[in-house]
């Protein structure tokens, strides 16, 4: 298999392998490492998306309370101006 995978070519089969037929334990390390940062940016991804979405509901909840507190007060008033004729 060739081709390149994340930026680190791909080898194929036992290439690069120790006698024992693995490959050297700093790739797994690497692998390790590269995959803890990749979640932990996708982690932080996913937070500041979830960040986002609440103030933004959060600004749409008290933006229609505050147009129905207004369409009530107008309401009353016109209600209360009706009454007193």
């Amino acid at each position: 298999m060739s081709g390149k995978l994340w930026g680190r070519p791909m080898n194929s089969g036992a290439q690069g392998a120790g006698p024992t037929g693995r490959p050297p334990t700093e790739d797994f390390a690497t692998l390790r490492r590269e995959m803890r940062e990749i979640e932990f940016r996708l982690a932080a991804a996913i937070e500041m998306a979830s960040n986002s979405l609440r103030n933004r509901m959060l600004g749409l909840i008290l933006g229609s309370l505050v147009v129905n507190v207004f369409a009530l007060l107008a309401a009353v008033f016109t209600l209360a101006k009706m009454s007193a004729r």
